[in-house]
């Protein structure tokens, strides 16, 4: 670089700082609070691993204490039927087939979204939740699902050259006499390995007696071994705004939780609503002591509450929105100049969306879940869209004296967020707005206070970078219609009820907003192994460059036709601008998680109030990172707050 240009340079980079010197703090990125009690569930597997009951353990003693902490009834998953995203659950043919499309594609495997919204499933999801564990800490891992004479599946994790076999669902493991895992061949092989009931301590196996019974007849064998079923593309980054505020609950309202199987008339669906409608405020209760154990009653909930200062006195506006057009601040409000302009807010939540349910799941729509409020002078309109951009919904006309309330639930419900714009005529002025939205929380994946309790606040994705996240995803059980209104891809021979192949290929073109560049992302979709799809990408957004990525070769012993793959691109790769992904011979589902840093914006993290509420006792501290910090708590853990306060104008 010469020194004209290095000059140029520099003046530019002095007045940003000039122009933002009165904009000092910004959006908090990725804002975490870690508890010594609890591991940290964020995606984060580097600080995973610092919880004091993994720290420095590998193989055996990593695997067995990672068993033990996911079955114990304070750390634990709790059995219940299972849990999915949205998505049509038809057959080949089109019929409903809960057990196809459902099965396959849209239950919640992924082991970070499972873990923060949930921390349940049947034992089909935990043993590939496990999985997804061990393969974030860098081990192979599989789910190995048994036959009809008991129906079970378990996970196996591979080191020192053999598998070993864990069960949190029923909470087992067996030992052989040197002290290590057992495999589930070795289980077969040697029954007189088992230990025999009762048992002095839990957690312990087989808590079902009848498991290891049949075990021992040799009725029961392996018959499927999946290889990378679990997604590992999801984190829980998130941005907190200036005015915006995020509360979690550890015990949820009555109803206030997410039932994927809700209107399903068969079996889950008709034992949740047996257990809701016979007594509402029983919602989810596993107190039963045999098979499964407590571990706690109901789901946790939180809020995102966001409500800037919109007027020129404060910098809440510059810091929030998403993208504007033809806007400008006055003391009033936010105004349009000639020829209209708009203003457009994004919503993401790491945590799925949830509302109120009915008492009667047939008798209304889910509410009060995700509720956008605004108060303006003129023409003010409201659009919509849940899937960031590709299609917008007119939700809303005001005129003189606007203002309005619309709760948006039935359309985000079970989703991860939404963009609202408001498009304001020349002369109008948007004077506020407020934006709601409800999720449902795993209360073991919360910063638990337990007498004198260390703490840590951090911000920063994974990586370390300040990034927010653009989610992509395409469901290609959907119409052809539908994915061709989906903007950033291009689906090759769609066949949406083909369950194995349900197109030969697609290209995704991945941007960030205007002004902002993309730092890393994961690439990942699911995939028929048998053609040996692959995944190309140029990093410099131009076709000629497009380079292997990654091929799927399935090893020797897995016996089922679908995998999942989910790869990391970023740092030492540059990332110009557009980045551009083929999915080749085959691909059934697309998911794409970009990370983008916003350069624009002040760099330096406003500072945030976190708030824990404990026995009924408040304690507040302001903390940027990282900071950390000890408390004293005593009783129940109710609700933990993070705040980022609005700022003026200095």
């Amino acid at each position: 670089m010469n020194m004209r240009w290095r000059l140029i340079e520099m003046f530019l980079v002095a007045a940003f700082l000039i122009a933002n010197v009165l904009s000092l703090y910004s959006r908090s990125y990725s804002p975490w609070v870690v508890s010594e009690h609890v591991a940290d569930f964020s995606g984060n597997w580097h600080s995973f691993m610092q919880h004091k009951d993994f720290l420095g353990k590998r193989d055996h003693d990593l695997a067995y204490g990672l068993w033990k902490y996911f079955s114990m009834r304070e750390t634990g998953m709790v059995h219940t039927p299972a849990w999915e995203e949205p998505s049509l659950t038809t057959d080949a043919e089109g019929k409903p087939d809960p057990w196809g499309n459902l099965f396959t594609y849209a239950i919640l495997y992924d082991p970070v979204k499972n873990l923060n919204s949930f921390g349940m499933g049947f034992c089909g999801m935990q043993s590939v939740i496990m999985a997804g564990v061990f393969r974030s800490l860098g081990y192979e891992a599989r789910s190995v699902n048994l036959n009809t004479a008991y129906s079970h599946e378990v996970c196996e994790v591979f080191y020192q050259g053999g598998w070993h076999f864990i069960d949190t669902d029923e909470r087992g493991v067996v030992l052989t006499p040197a002290g290590e895992l057992a495999s589930w061949a070795q289980m077969v092989a040697h029954p007189e390995w088992w230990p025999h009931w009762p048992y002095a301590e839990a957690p312990h196996f087989p808590v079902h007696q009848r498991f290891g019974e049949i075990v021992k007849q040799g009725k029961l064998k392996a018959r499927g071994f999946k290889y990378r079923w679990e997604p590992l593309g999801h984190t829980m980054d998130f941005v907190l705004r200036m005015g915006e505020s995020f509360t979690r609950w550890w015990r949820a309202d009555s109803t206030r939780y997410y039932v994927g199987w809700w209107d399903r008339p068969e079996g889950p669906g008709e034992w949740l609503r047996k257990n809701i409608l016979d007594d509402p405020e029983h919602m989810l209760n596993h107190q039963q002591k045999g098979v499964y154990g407590i571990i706690y009653d109901r789901p946790g909930m939180g809020v995102f509450s966001y409500r800037p200062k919109l007027g020129s006195a404060w910098q809440d506006y510059s810091d929030g929105l998403y993208e504007d057009s033809n806007v400008e601040l006055d003391e009033k409000g936010l105004r349009a100049l000639s020829g209209g302009g708009y203003t457009t807010f994004k919503v993401y939540t790491p945590y799925i969306i949830i509302g109120k349910n009915g008492p009667d799941p047939g008798a209304a729509l889910p509410s009060d879940g995700a509720v956008i409020e605004y108060q303006g002078t003129g023409g003010i309109r409201v659009w919509f869209s849940r899937d960031f951009g590709s299609r917008w919904d007119l939700l809303h006309e005001g005129h003189q004296g606007s203002e309005g309330r619309i709760d948006v639930t039935p359309q985000v419900y079970g989703r991860w967020g939404y963009l609202v714009k408001f498009e304001i005529e020349e002369g109008a002025i948007l004077q506020d707005i407020s934006l709601t939205t409800w999720v449902q929380v795993n209360p073991m994946s919360l910063p638990r206070v337990k007498g004198q309790t260390e703490l840590c606040f951090r911000t920063g994705d994974r990586t370390g970078e300040k990034t927010a996240v653009r989610p992509l995803f395409a469901d290609f059980s959907t119409t052809t219609d539908s994915l061709n209104a989906v903007a950033w891809l291009k689906v090759k021979n769609h066949r949406r009820f083909n369950l194995h192949n349900r197109s030969t290929g697609a290209a995704a073109v991945v941007e960030p907003p205007e002004g902002c560049k993309i730092r890393w992302l994961t690439v990942g979709g699911d995939f028929d192994n048998n053609v040996k799809p692959e995944i190309w990408v140029s990093t410099t957004g131009e076709r000629r460059d497009m380079r292997l990525l990654r091929r799927l070769d399935v090893p020797g012993w897995c016996d089922h036709w679908m995998s999942r793959l989910d790869e990391f691109v970023g740092p030492p790769d540059t990332i110009p601008g557009r980045l551009l992904v083929d999915f080749r011979k085959n691909v059934n589902n697309v998911r794409i998680y970009a990370h983008y840093a916003e350069p624009a914006r002040p760099v330096k993290d406003s500072p945030v109030e976190v708030t824990h509420c404990v026995g009924g006792v408040e304690t507040t501290l302001t903390a940027q990172a990282d900071t950390s910090y000890t408390i004293f708590g005593e009783g129940d853990n109710e609700w933990i707050r993070m705040r980022v306060a609005s700022e003026r104008v200095n």
